[in-house]
């Protein structure tokens, strides 16, 4: 057919003839990026996001440094990258977030367009939803417009323009978006767990019956929470040694007396429905997001259901100290990052050991705040050896009854409130919420 030409040569014209056919601007994005500057241009910024529209001067001013080409989009549709955030976005449950918080559905219904005016909505629209989403993954929702007063935790507030630009030059919005959730272990674990009460539920593996009542259900129950042995899950036998081990795993996770025996705190902590324990879970996570900084060197970390603090080094916990329980105290005290600033000792030492007086960064506190440590002053200084600064530890250890020391080195200091946690080796613990705390939140979040 080609005559004398060799069969390369042939292969060349062809490849040739086909590239002169192509238009040179297919795969460039000069028309979005032209409907992007008229968007910019005509009216402020709209990003869905309040955020990002708070910096939007910043944002056009990135956009415009960029000659306005656009992040998300090409003149033939969207980038694999609007895909790959959008299915972030989708399953943001993952995070016990919704994906109706960051407009997916409109964020869909562009994606399926190659209008240029629409692409460039959709490009701002993603870059709206990304600084939303981060936003909430590194501070929780509750310190926005759905503020709670029981969290008094200051948002990190993060740069708009920086992630976004982080994201433009990012080949991995999985990655943007994993840098935001960091390396935090608590939190990690227990989204993990989270997710796979979820699954549970999906399942319809969890019984329906009234679990207490019933070793079968019981056994069920306790395999799927990692209590009982799975190859023991199917016997309906009566209550046996087996099962009794199981149940006081499960009640020592709960907070419970590990008797082994179905009492009435027991049974009600059996027969929570799936859907509560999920909620609970929800809850928390939500939580911990709001410790929103590092733990780095010493600290002193209250969980206001353990009612005793740890004394943490490096984010591992070197010691704890038992609290006079005070209830009053206890129900008031907000989510909040403060300092140990002083140690009392009473003149009277048979309540407490001593007295430690703290502040807050951004909370108003209880008058007179402080914690008392129950037993007795020698014992409570051995355990503040761990995180003070040896010049203050010898000042303590010299105060006299009814003496007060200002630290010369305050220490941080983290109080929560969570009534679910996975510790280091993938145990889900639960408490009971003390206060009525949980409902609030679950509420105010729509969970």
């Amino acid at each position: 057919m080609w005559g004398g030409l060799s069969s390369t040569r042939a292969v060349f014209l062809v490849a040739l003839s086909i590239a002169l056919t192509v238009p040179a601007h297919a795969t460039n994005n000069e028309i979005v990026g032209a409907a992007l500057k008229q968007l910019a241009q005509e009216k402020p910024i709209s990003t869905g996001s309040s955020f990002a529209d708070a910096n939007r001067d910043r944002i056009r001013a990135f956009y415009a440094s960029r000659s306005f080409k656009p992040i998300w989009s090409r003149d033939n549709g969207p980038k694999g990258k609007a895909r790959a955030l959008l299915r972030e976005l989708q399953t943001s449950t993952a995070h016990a977030l919704s994906p109706a918080l960051y407009g997916t559905a409109e964020i869909e219904k562009l994606m399926a367009s190659t209008q240029p005016d629409d692409l460039a909505r959709l490009d701002f629209l993603l870059s709206g939803a990304l600084v939303d989403y981060a936003h909430d993954l590194l501070n929780g929702r509750a310190t926005t417009a759905a503020a709670l007063d029981t969290n008094k935790v200051v948002p990190i507030l993060l740069d708009p323009a920086k992630l976004i630009e982080e994201a433009a030059e990012s080949g991995d919005v999985r990655q943007v978006i994993g840098n935001i959730v960091g390396k935090d272990r608590r939190y990690l674990r227990l989204v993990s767990k989270m997710v796979e009460f979820i699954r549970m539920q999906a399942s319809g593996f969890w019984p329906t019956g009234d679990i207490a009542k019933s070793t079968k259900d019981m056994r069920r129950a306790l395999a799927l929470t990692g209590d009982m042995a799975l190859e023991r899950a199917t016997s309906d036998a009566p209550m046996d040694g087996p099962l009794r081990e199981a149940l006081k795993l499960y009640q020592a996770r709960n907070g419970l007396s590990a008797d082994g025996a179905v009492g009435p705190a027991t049974a009600r902590a059996l027969t929570k429905p799936l859907a509560e324990r999920i909620k609970k879970l929800k809850v928390n996570v939500e939580r911990r997001r709001w410790q929103n900084k590092p733990s780095e060197g010493a600290m002193v970390y209250f969980n206001i259901i353990d009612q005793s603090l740890k004394l943490v080094k490096d984010d591992r916990t070197v010691g704890s100290l038992d609290l006079v329980e005070d209830a009053a105290l206890f129900r008031e005290l907000p989510t909040f990052y403060g300092t140990i600033t002083a140690v009392s000792r009473p003149q009277d030492g048979t309540q407490s050991a001593l007295s430690l007086q703290f502040s807050a960064d951004a909370a108003q506190l209880p008058q007179n705040s402080g914690f008392r440590i129950s037993g007795d002053a020698a014992g409570a200084l051995n355990g503040l050896a761990t995180i003070l600064s040896p010049q203050d530890l010898a000042t303590l250890r010299g105060l006299k009854p009814g003496g007060k020391a200002t630290l010369s080195k305050p220490v941080p200091l983290f109080v929560t409130y969570l009534t679910a946690w996975a510790t280091r080796d993938g145990t889900l613990q639960l408490r009971e919420d003390l206060y009525d705390r949980d409902s609030v939140v679950a509420t105010k979040l729509g969970f």
